[in-house]
């Protein structure tokens, strides 16, 4: 069985997902420690027993936590840090890889890739695409991507290619809301919820599952038009129109199965339709 005291997790962009899922991993026992870009966010959370440092990747003069502190001493990282500036994502995030590869102990990372990475695809898509992004951020990820698999023999890699992020603060209501003309409203919806991100990563963490590369992404995919409508009228906010479809739409449908049966992890949030 798993000694969850002994674990010791750093979290590196305790944001959107990463303070949540550091907040979730502690109360489940585990060591946690984590990073933030500015120490005032984490006032409300001096209770909860994690500690935190300052990594601000987005300054010119990148603050990071000392080398050598206890920050760098674990046996997990996981890396959620969105390409925010894709043209120095890659070398930025190279520089703590350097830092982590140092530690005097077999460790892994988890990294919170996206499905961006295989860019406009028809059909079923599963994690052997091959990657073709078509957004500099996208394009940031699939470099980084292949950082840390470079390094698969200094350390276990496991990524997560996560799909269309929603939930508290990102209610998908309100992304089209009002909008014209958007074009193909019959593309498919490739998204997953919050909840299910840091149940994932929980699992993987349990189940001490350091390799591979997994698609994580609700099981259902309603069309464009049908949810965005819906999740908008949910709101009370208008409901966005659509215009012809494009014959050179984004029409992938991103396949879980992989990661579900590794796992045997069941989606809470199998339906967008009915996502809160």
């Amino acid at each position: 069985m798993l000694d969850k005291s002994s674990k010791s997790i750093s979290i590196i962009g305790c944001g959107w997902l990463g303070m949540p899922l550091a907040l979730e991993l502690q109360n489940r026992g585990f060591n946690v420690k984590g990073t933030v870009r500015k120490l005032s966010k984490i006032e409300s959370f001096i209770s909860s027993g994690i500690n935190f440092y300052q990594l601000d990747l987005n300054n010119e003069v990148v603050c990071i936590p000392e080398i050598g502190s206890e920050f760098w001493q674990s046996d997990i990282f996981v890396l959620t840090i969105p390409p925010s500036e894709p043209a120095n994502y890659c070398e930025r995030i190279s520089k703590l890889l350097d830092i982590i590869t140092k530690q005097p102990r077999h460790l892994s990372i988890i990294y919170t890739s996206s499905t961006g990475v295989y860019g406009k695809v028809k059909g079923l898509t599963d994690e052997t695409f091959p990657l073709n992004p078509d957004r500099p951020g996208a394009a940031a990820v699939v470099e980084c991507e292949k950082l840390l698999l470079c390094k698969k023999d200094i350390f276990d890699v496991c990524i997560l290619r996560l799909a269309g992020l929603v939930g508290p603060g990102r209610a998908p209501g309100k992304f089209f809301a009002g909008k014209k003309n958007l074009g193909s409203g019959s593309t498919p919806v490739n998204l997953v919820q919050l909840d299910d991100c840091i149940g994932i990563i929980v699992r993987l963490i349990e189940q001490e599952i350091k390799k591979g590369i997994y698609n994580v992404c609700a099981d259902q995919h309603p069309i464009h038009r049908q949810f965005y409508r819906a999740q908008a009228i949910k709101l009370r906010l208008e409901a966005p129109e659509y215009g012809i479809d494009s014959p050179d739409a984004d029409m992938k449908i991103i396949d879980n199965r992989l990661l579900k049966s590794v796992m045997d992890y069941t989606y809470i949030y199998p339906d967008p339709m009915k996502f809160n």
